[in-house]
């Protein structure tokens, strides 16, 4: 079976059951109600063979297709917000075909299949070792950065590192989601970041990674920050290319120049900008937090929103 087919098989399975499954969302259900009325005597009767089949699946299986569904879920709801229309069939094929692409730019080229394999089994088991290897490896360093700033409690980064692949996907999602909220908050917003604390943390993560595309940074340095539309797009660029240092070359003299404004000390400044980008934002939220409390009279930024870990206070040398 091809990729393609396996994965039409697997959205016709989840179809199926997303439309038996008793249902708490009343608009929903009478959605479902509606397209089932609106079938006739063969189509039900394709669609409860495929729920027989789901059901006979082994959990695990059943399991994975309902993630598969979620993540074409949230790819809907960000092509309706992107372009204020879901997506047709083709947008879905293009989507995934860029998924797709990404997923194998990262993974590297993978091994010849064996003339006597059975079709796609070796590829998708290596695809599998190699995805599991390299985000545990982010998730280890996501982790470690988080505990070396007191943004942890004391052993939750080990716990954390004992859960299940998946366990420990789901972990550091939310923690991610809980650490960009709290910088969002300087440029979106309470009641922003109240409407993004609803949502599942890829779609949080994702909203809040646009912002950054137009602002450059989160937290106290994106809301200081403009942006031209040319150092938008140039920058938009360099982050959906992934490079990071072409990223660093454009934002670097903005981020000196607000800081030389707010009188940061020339040493802070210059350890500052030698920084890596992807921690330079954090470090910015710290030396420049104190304008955004004075502008605002009171209170820390981070607010009630703010993660629930401790976030430090600046060092004295910071400022």
């Amino acid at each position: 079976m091809t990729g393609r087919a396996l994965l039409a098989a697997a959205l016709l399975a989840v179809v199926a059951w997303a439309e038996v499954q008793p249902l708490l969302d009343p608009q929903m259900f009478e959605r479902n109600l509606q397209r089932w009325r609106g079938m006739d005597a063969a189509e039900r009767e394709a669609l409860h063979t495929r729920w027989v089949q789901f059901q006979r699946l082994p959990e695990a299986r059943r399991a994975e297709l309902r993630q598969r569904l979620g993540a074409l879920q949230r790819m809907n709801r960000q092509h309706r917000r992107r372009h204020g229309v879901a997506p047709d069939a083709e947008d879905v094929r293009g989507e995934l075909s860029q998924v797709e692409a990404r997923a194998r730019h990262v993974l590297g080229p993978l091994p010849v299949t064996r003339p006597d394999a059975p079709p796609g089994i070796e590829e998708r088991s290596e695809v599998r070792r190699r995805l599991e290897q390299k985000t545990g490896l982010r998730m280890r360093g996501f982790l470690d950065g988080l505990e070396r700033e007191g943004r942890l409690e004391v052993g939750e980064r080990a716990n954390i590192l004992t859960l299940p692949f998946r366990e420990r996907i789901n972990e550091c999602l939310e923690l991610q989601k809980r650490e960009q909220l709290a910088l969002y908050v300087d440029v979106g917003g309470q009641a922003d970041v109240r409407e993004l604390e609803a949502l599942e943390p890829i779609e949080a993560i994702e909203t809040v990674r646009r912002v950054r595309r137009e602002r450059g940074f989160l937290g106290a340095a994106g809301k200081l920050m403009e942006l031209t539309p040319v150092e938008q797009r140039e920058l938009q660029r360099a982050l959906d290319a992934g490079d990071l240092e072409r990223a660093k070359r454009l934002m670097a003299p903005k981020a000196r120049a607000m800081l030389e404004r707010e009188q940061v000390a020339l040493d802070v400044v210059e350890s500052t900008l030698n920084m890596p980008f992807s921690q330079l934002e954090r470090r910015l939220h710290r030396l420049l937090r104190h304008r955004i409390e004075a502008d605002a009279g009171a209170g820390s930024p981070t607010g009630a929103s703010g993660p629930r870990r401790r976030v430090p206070q600046p060092a004295a040398g910071d400022r």
